[in-house]
């Protein structure tokens, strides 16, 4: 119910905006169908964003109780997965204690050898609020008991099975309070995003003087800018997909801790720049760092962005140079190039900054030369 009321109220938000923004300009003189779908576009835009920002959390308490069933070969205790509202949810870091990684958290017990230092029997992590929350063990021989506290709810779930499986534990649903909480934050950020990007579209027909009505004048007028950034937009999604499929190199995570050692990140990266290996990429990276959200694929984002950026602005110098044709040719030359996905979304390095400085480098030339 609560999930209902917050799709009409964010429907009601775009509907009013919509109406005001069309009222209040010059340019447009009537809703149109084309018009509509234009904003209807921008609306689920803002849906999307609003959707995967990060929510409110509560803790869910996981402990090994180093027992099992007579009929299970050892205690071991293996978690596979969390999710939340239909999503699965990346397990992060334990907010305390520690298990050991190996393709998933484990725990064994405190008489096998094989059990990291520093292994604690409980461990807590943080789950999104919602009202569908589940957690996912394996089950096979090897496996004992487990207990699972949330909220006010304590389970025992027996993790012992003849043959290689997994279990489902059903998770209390987060209470109505939080539940309007998240729902008030979905609406806030929502909101945002969408008179944000729709009142950039409306300044933009009306300050370019754009005639939406004929679709056909306004792509022969923006072809290299729509089609080129269509490519480049895809080639950006393949990149963050790409980039979740490996861990970081121990000489990448390096250089940013090297930055991250400096007592001033931001003096050093503003005002007193050093000659040092690695240099301002590393400082940029460092400052990421402490903003990105969980996950080594977040960490790559910023040289996404850069890579991707490069190849749009060398798209728009050859546009200069022989036309759309040519312009769109390197736009797909550089969505589908190896280097730049694999440099440029798998490794946490300056490869995309450099990338981009020359690209607008070319772009300054190329717009000097053709002026002059």
């Amino acid at each position: 119910m609560i999930f209902f009321i917050e799709l009409l109220i964010k429907i009601l938000i775009f509907l009013l905006l919509f109406i005001f923004l069309s009222y209040k300009s010059k340019v447009i003189k009537k809703i149109t169908t084309k018009l509509m779908f234009i904003a209807v576009c921008i609306a689920f835009f803002s849906f999307g964003v609003s959707s995967i920002c990060p929510s409110l959390t509560e803790t869910v308490t996981i402990t090994a109780l180093g027992e099992k069933n007579i009929s299970a070969q050892s205690d071991e205790i293996i978690l596979l997965g969390m999710v939340a509202d239909g999503q699965n949810i990346e397990i992060g870091t334990p907010k305390t204690g520690k298990w050991f990684w190996g393709r998933n958290y484990m725990w064994r017990n405190e008489t096998d050898s094989r059990q990291p230092d520093g292994t604690t029997r409980s461990i807590v992590f943080n789950i999104p609020v919602g009202v569908n929350r589940q957690i996912v063990f394996c089950t096979d021989i090897w496996n004992g008991l487990v207990k699972i506290e949330c909220l006010d709810n304590t389970q025992i779930i027996d993790t012992y099975s003849d043959d290689l499986d997994s279990i489902t534990v059903i998770l209390p649903k987060s209470n109505t309070k939080t539940l309007i909480y998240q729902s008030i934050l979905n609406i806030v950020i929502f909101s945002f995003v969408l008179c944000f990007t729709m009142g950039v579209f409306f300044f933009l027909i009306q300050k370019l003087k754009i005639n939406i009505y004929d679709i056909k004048k306004v792509y022969r007028k923006y072809n290299v800018h729509l089609v080129c950034g269509l490519i480049s937009l895809i080639t950006f999604i393949v990149m963050v997909q790409f980039s979740k499929g490996e861990s970081l190199w121990n000489d990448e995570i390096w250089q940013v801790w090297f930055s991250m050692e400096n007592e001033s990140l931001i003096n050093q990266l503003l005002f007193f720049h050093s000659s040092y290996y690695p240099s301002l990429a590393g400082d940029i990276l460092a400052l990421w760092y402490y903003c990105a959200p969980y996950g080594e694929h977040w960490l790559l984002l910023p040289l996404e962005i850069s890579t991707v950026l490069g190849v749009y602005i060398l798209s728009l110098a050859s546009n200069k140079i022989n036309g759309y044709r040519l312009a769109v040719l390197t736009s797909i030359f550089g969505g589908i190039s190896s280097n730049l996905i694999f440099q440029g979304a798998s490794e946490l390095r300056g490869y995309g900054f450099l990338f981009l400085a020359c690209c607008i480098t070319v772009y300054i030339y190329v717009y000097c030369r053709s002026d002059s």
